[in-house]
């Protein structure tokens, strides 16, 4: 199981928060999955961590796949539209 599976955070309406015991549980009794106590604890602290990212006030470090889009300007890649 991944964490992308389980969701990477959650939203409590002030910002991302790392999933709690009780979601990890009910995905696990969901999907007839067995967890070690130690990925459970695993899973938790990932979403702590991502959750933490997203919330980061320095906008320059961002958490996986939340990159800043910086699409070009149309003159750098009007050579690609004219053959």
């Amino acid at each position: 199981m991944t964490l992308s599976e389980l969701g990477y955070c959650k939203n409590n309406g002030f910002g991302a928060v790392g999933l709690d015991f009780s979601e990890i549980k009910a995905y696990c009794e969901i999907t007839s999955l067995t967890l070690n106590w130690w990925e459970v604890l695993t899973l938790k602290n990932l979403s702590l961590i991502y959750a933490n990212e997203i919330n980061a006030e320095d906008k320059n470090d961002f958490a996986p796949y939340q990159g800043e889009f910086k699409p070009k300007e149309f003159k750098d890649i009007l050579g690609k539209f004219k053959r």
